[in-house]
């Protein structure tokens, strides 16, 4: 399509400048108010932003252009330039360091009374508690990485050896990496600018790479692959569980494998498929990287039907124009040997995490056969209203807004009406009535472990099930006027109006799930901060933090017995329990709250279901741990305190206080 060479007044794009700076402006007071109402902020005490201000601007002013430019030709440029756009886009975020972490809570939640730090509040939207396991666990885990030098191995986690290559794996320097890009930025620019990077870059890359994935499955129709891009990656499933268990990770190597492999059967030059096998493989490296059976493997048999579907045309296709396949053999072979020595290579030297992971109470023994979620398979319904409300977690309810069964009855019809003639539709409600039928009713176990998904669970399956519905669903759309040749005079309706809804409801439910921010200063500005770095530095040791400061600490450096203990700390909890008592409270993927006592060591039960268990530790056993610093929250409503600051073997010398945390050092006679 060519872009029509009609010039446009300069003096209406200074209109549309001045327009967008007048909104800019009222958009910021009504953020604020917007705040205050859905939030229950008071919209005096929320700070200024000029980051606001220049994110309101350019929103406006994109808008803006609409009329300057027109409709049409703004989006012919849009898509004749969406890589470089995109590369822009990411470069400036990366440089201002603009990412959705929730990491602003550790700003109320350490040194609260402490003097206001610029850039800890939200650019726009809210900073998420309830979203714990990102800017606890990953996103500390991932600053605790750059004082090990971005090693395999990290003592500070857990002040414990842990593998950074398995469960909630973070950035590290080793060959495994090339297939991990989203990494790539804490290795080049340091934390902040890593922060961004994995943010940006996931985002920008999971619509780009989902948008050219519904160009194939569409045949061309951007208006539709746009629409599924948004409803894919602004979803609130996507968004409530963005930097965790590496969802986004699995969408992106997924697709782009289907993608790839479609071009390489279209390729006639030996460079052009010797690139589509290389990133073929190093997107299977990625895919297993992930490490999350539970998203896994339900997302392997879509991918597989795509996978297959793409095969079948690309050869169709090759015999109609007289090429043949036979070449391709090798292109294959180099892929699978990539593939297999990467994934080779990070399996036996992580051999001896994996075996502790499979053999944890929690993940490692998940068995499930599913039933009794049916009512999940709706869920899209609420996930308009969930980022809103103040109840509960709420990422568990989250889906792909896929409006299930109206794509499933479409497609149904459309198939009775063309004789079964489209064979993806077909597959793709085969493997969907299977995942509806695990996730609603479930499957005998054997049928269940032999198509592994007694690994999942029906909410995940769930979850998957609303991502295929959108993969029916966008098919069907696309294709209806071909069907259906009297939709012909609603084509305007049809390709214009149903597409802008589809991609509001997605906007709703996901866009506003996560913060805007800009910067780490919300952690690394804290007074404590510094001095933990200081201490450490100087006299360096091992940790223990009363709740929430334990996962905050590694963020600085310091070896925190009760970080998250993503891998089972066995040798050191054994030492408590000599006769495995209690060994499934402490064998799992587990978050640690330690009180004191004087009398002896003991375990708590898991706390409400979710992973966090209490350790009542004698100070007397503090020496057995080697335990150098305490560091207690006044502030915690759990309160902890020191029982005693001398004991039978040692003593404790409170070195700071400042802003309700105290730090005491241990001494030891």
């Amino acid at each position: 399509m060519q872009i029509k060479n009609t010039k446009t007044k300069p003096i209406y794009y200074i209109i549309a400048i001045g327009v967008s700076i007048i909104g800019a402006f009222g958009g910021n007071i009504l953020c604020k108010y917007t705040m205050q109402f859905f939030w229950g902020w008071n919209a005096a005490e929320i700070p200024g932003n000029s980051g606001r201000l220049v994110v309101l601007f350019f929103v406006i002013f994109f808008f803006a252009l609409h009329f300057v430019v027109g409709v049409e030709k703004l989006y012919e440029l849009v898509y004749r330039f969406r890589f470089l756009l995109a590369a822009v886009i990411f470069a400036v975020c990366v440089a201002t360091e603009v990412h959705g972490s929730s990491l602003g809570v550790w700003n109320m939640w350490v040194q609260l009374d402490a003097p206001f730090i610029e850039n800890s509040t939200a650019i726009l939207g809210t900073v998420r508690p309830e979203r714990s396991d990102e800017f606890v666990v990953s996103t500390t885990l991932a600053f605790s990485q750059a004082y090990t030098g971005y090693a395999p191995i990290n003592d500070i986690a857990q002040a414990w050896p842990t593998n950074m290559l398995t469960v909630y794996n973070q950035p590290v320097l080793d060959p495994t990496i090339i297939s991990k890009p989203f990494f790539w930025g804490y290795l080049l620019f340091g934390s902040a600018k890593g922060l961004a990077w994995y943010w940006c870059g996931r985002l920008i890359a999971l619509f780009l790479v989902t948008f050219e994935m519904f160009m194939l499955l569409t045949r061309g129709k951007k208006i539709w692959a746009v629409t599924a891009a948004f409803m894919v990656a602004f979803s609130s499933v996507i968004q409530w569980w963005f930097a965790v268990n590496f969802f986004v990770e699995m969408l992106v190597f997924g697709q782009l494998a289907i993608i790839v492999t479609w071009h390489f059967l279209r390729s006639d030059t030996v460079l052009k498929k010797l690139v589509c096998a290389i990133v073929f493989a190093l997107c299977g490296g990625a895919y297993a990287f992930a490490l999350y059976p539970p998203w896994q493997i339900p997302l392997l048999y879509l991918f597989a039907v795509l996978f297959i579907w793409a095969v079948v045309v690309g050869i169709k296709e090759n015999r109609a124009s007289g090429r043949s396949f036979g070449k391709n053999w090798i292109y294959v072979c180099i892929a699978v040997i990539i593939a297999a020595g990467l994934i080779g290579y990070w399996y036996i030297g992580n051999k001896e995490a994996i075996d502790i992971i499979q053999n944890t109470a929690y993940p490692g023994r998940r068995q499930e056969f599913g039933g009794g979620m049916f009512v999940n398979l709706f869920n899209y319904i609420v996930s308009v209203k969930i980022p809103y409300m103040h109840y509960g977690s709420y990422s568990g309810g989250g889906l792909f807004p896929s409006f299930f069964p109206v794509g499933e009855a479409l497609a149904i019809i459309c198939l009775i009406k063309t004789k079964l003639k489209d064979k993806l539709l077909l597959a793709l409600l085969a493997i969907n009535l299977l995942l509806i039928l695990y996730t609603a009713v479930g499957l005998p176990p054997m049928l269940a472990k032999a198509t592994l998904l007694s690994n999942s669970h029906p909410w995940a399956i769930a979850i998957i099930s609303s991502l295929v519905s959108v993969f029916i669903l966008i098919r069907v759309f696309s294709d209806l006027p071909n069907i259906f040749t009297k939709l012909t005079e609603h084509n305007v309706w049809l390709n214009r109006f149903v597409p802008i809804a589809l991609i509001v409801v997605a906007l709703i439910s996901g866009a506003s799930v996560n913060p805007l921010m800009r910067g780490i200063s919300a952690v690394t500005e804290k007074p404590v901060f510094k001095v933990i770095q200081q201490l450490q530095e100087e006299d360096g040791g091992i940790w223990i933090g009363s709740w929430p400061t334990g996962d905050y600490m590694i963020a600085a450096g310091a070896p925190t017995i009760n970080s998250t203990n993503i891998i089972p700390a066995l040798e050191r909890w054994e030492m408590f329990d000599p006769e495995h008592d209690y060994i499934d409270v402490y064998n799992r993927f587990v978050h640690i709250y330690i009180g004191f006592n004087t009398e002896k060591t003991t375990f708590g039960k898991e706390l409400d279901g979710g992973g966090i268990i209490g350790i009542d530790l004698a100070m007397n056993d503090l020496k057995k741990l080697d335990v150098k610093y305490i560091l207690i929250n006044d502030a915690n409503e759990i309160k902890q305190t020191l029982p005693t600051e001398r004991w039978d073997n040692g003593h404790a010398e409170k070195i700071y206080e400042e802003y309700g945390l105290r730090i005491y050092k241990i001494f030891y006679d």
